[in-house]
């Protein structure tokens, strides 16, 4: 101490050299010097106007302060068992080392961050923590194994410490996403969202789902949202196929029209193969459309199968029922009619079968078949009337001599005949009758001529070739009726390959 002042029983300042002993209390106002060699001291400070200055290490008793804040610690400030009741303020950078652990019985707030080594772990359960084991990567742990990871990609894995997407999730058990949207059908528990343009923006943008049947494979299935315009969307179903790709399986689509094969559905259900047809079908569409690769009739092929599963027996099979109200003071149906093609037989192999027709019949109160073709060929109708439709020409059969049975078989020319004339039969200019008659089949062909004297058919040719007619009455007619009309009748059997029986027979009806 090189000054003291104002020490007690010391009128006024003194200028001391030497060494002061005195085995009294020395009380003071002030002492100047570094503090050294001045031991056996207690100290009580007020620094609230001036400041503390300890240029070595000071090791004090107790340091009891509301606020303490200093501008500067140059040195170290050592606390054994210390203990800090009010606030602690550090403007720099708080470095805690050497020692085990910090424990706090609050909370202890850091404003711009931690630095952590490794990880954070719960007291007493020290297999649950976050971990930090790479750069720009930290992991949750929970009994020791880890459960999320976040790369420093941005991709997130749970149950899986190497995510190949921004969210991956894996494990062995099934995942439950669950929540509460109440009776709103607008609500979502999960939404996929793509960012990318705004409303009014943004046409063909995608959202969707990917299907993966095990980890690495390619074999992979898409379920996809796509913005088709505003207020326009449509769910997309594609599937990886054997070259690779991702075609579009199923469509539908904000208007409710599902496309199968069909990228565009015009129909409530749209099923395509191949290439979409165009045309008035199309402008004005039904419910149902079935577009696909032209099938042969007796191939076994067909656009369209209506399929029986039941047990082997004699009529079943597939069926198409037609249906509609039948009311005007409910939405009540009933079924209208029914095409059905049935086993003819319970034979097992024996694959003879029918096709009949059903209409509904008032008087009897359900359905009734009308008609059925049977596996032979032949035609029965229940109670029903056989209209035909006749071909009628404005001319003579010498000016129309081609007789295409495609227009029917009974065929009637208005203009009086004034020549004689060679039918030709056939079924049109491309297929000729020859190709669509089988051995042992018959046809019946009848002209109705304006009947003149001279005009007369004596002779017939098949697809163009020559037969000989066997005529009612033994011989051919070589002459036509005087007025009125001339039926002449055709009754046609194959007998072998373009070759055939004809039968002829003419009438007058005046």
């Amino acid at each position: 101490m090189t000054r003291a002042r104002n020490i007690s029983r010391i009128l006024s300042a003194q200028e001391i050299s030497g060494d002061i002993n005195l085995s009294g209390i020395v009380t003071a106002t002030e002492f100047y010097g570094d503090g050294s060699n001045l031991t056996g001291v207690g100290l009580t400070a007020d620094t609230s106007t001036n400041s503390l200055v300890v240029t070595g290490i000071s090791t004090l008793g107790n340091v009891t302060a509301g606020v303490a804040t200093a501008n500067q610690f140059s040195g170290n400030i050592t606390g054994t068992a210390a203990t800090f009741s009010g606030n602690v303020t550090v403007g720099g950078v708080l470095t805690y080392d050497d020692v085990t652990n910090v424990d706090s019985l609050g909370i202890i707030t850091a404003r711009s961050g931690v630095s952590i080594a490794d990880s954070i772990f719960h007291t007493g359960d020290t297999n649950t923590a976050i971990r930090f084991p790479a750069a720009d990567t930290f992991t949750v742990e929970t009994a020791g194994a880890e459960t999320l990871r976040i790369t420093s990609g941005g991709d997130v894995g749970i149950g899986t410490n190497n995510p190949g997407t921004t969210l991956e999730v894996f494990t062995d058990d099934d995942t439950d996403i669950s929540g509460n949207t109440g009776t709103n059908n607008t609500n979502s528990i999960l939404r996929l969202f793509n960012k990318n343009g705004s409303d009014g923006t943004g046409v063909n943008n995608y959202t969707g789902i990917r299907f993966d049947v095990a980890n690495g494979a390619r074999s992979s299935a898409y379920l996809n949202y796509v913005r088709t315009g505003d207020n326009q969307g449509a769910f997309l179903f594609k599937a990886r196929n054997a070259s690779s790709s991702y075609p579009e399986l199923l469509r539908i689509t904000s208007a409710g029209l599902v496309g199968i094969g069909s990228a565009t559905p015009t129909f409530t259900a749209d099923i395509l193969s191949g290439v979409q047809n165009t045309g008035a079908n199309i402008n004005n569409p039904s419910q149902l459309s079935v577009t696909g690769p032209n099938k042969s009739l007796t191939a076994g092929g067909a656009n369209v199968f209506i399929n029986s599963n039941s047990d082997l027996a004699a009529d079943t099979g597939g069926s198409i029922a037609f249906s509609g109200r039948n009311t005007t003071s409910s939405t009540n149906s009933v079924v209208h009619a029914t095409i059905k093609g049935a086993k003819e037989n319970a034979t097992s192999t024996n694959g003879n079968s029918y096709l009949a027709f059903a209409v509904q019949n008032h008087s009897a109160g359900a359905l009734v078949e009308r008609m059925r073709i049977t596996s032979t060929g032949g035609l029965s109708l229940n109670n029903g009337e056989l209209i035909e439709r006749v071909k009628i020409t404005a001319g003579k059969l010498s000016d129309n001599t081609n007789i295409d049975l495609e227009n029917g078989n009974v065929h009637h020319f208005t203009t009086q005949e004034t020549t004689t004339s060679t039918p030709n039969i056939r079924v049109n200019s491309s297929i000729s009758l020859n190709s669509v008659m089988a051995i042992g089949d018959t046809i019946s062909v009848t002209l109705i001529t304006t009947a003149a004297a001279g005009g007369y058919s004596a002779q017939l040719t098949i697809d163009g070739s020559a037969v000989t007619e066997k005529w009612n009455g033994g011989s051919a007619p070589s002459a036509g009726g005087s007025s009125g009309n001339d039926v002449i009748t055709y009754q046609i059997i194959k007998t072998a390959d373009a070759t055939y029986t004809v039968l002829g027979n003419v009438a007058n009806f005046a």
